[in-house]
């Protein structure tokens, strides 16, 4: 009984840990896209920020931008929204950027490598 006692005892200090810290999301994990068709991408993610072009590849850029309560980005963040789209209106704060997503997109319409870059 003792073990699972403390089993317990750690996933609460864990939940709680986490749900006490502010600060910019972490990235979500592009890798997965690579090999998937680009319609895929766009119906899940939106429109993206921008579009710019590598040789005979276009780069499909998503812009992260969270909404804080206060000016720095280690404090509680809000809300997030990644693609084209403003940020949601209902929290009042500034707005930062966070971090882009590129995904590389091949002329048959498939996703050959992603990146994230952070500032």
């Amino acid at each position: 009984m003792e073990p699972m006692r403390r089993f317990l005892r750690a996933v609460a200090f864990t939940a709680l840990g986490l749900t006490a810290c502010g600060g910019i999301p972490p990235p979500q994990d592009v890798q997965p896209w690579v090999g998937r068709p680009v319609a895929d991408l766009t119906r899940e993610w939106g429109t993206p920020t921008r579009e710019l072009k590598d040789g005979s590849q276009r780069i499909l850029v998503y812009e992260e931008m969270i909404q804080t309560k206060t000016r720095d980005l280690s404090q509680d963040t809000s809300k997030r929204n990644v693609g084209s789209g403003p940020p949601p209106p209902s929290v009042a704060g500034p707005t930062s950027y966070a971090r882009s997503y590129l995904f590389w997109v091949d002329a048959s319409g498939k996703i050959t490598q992603t990146q994230v870059r952070e500032p």
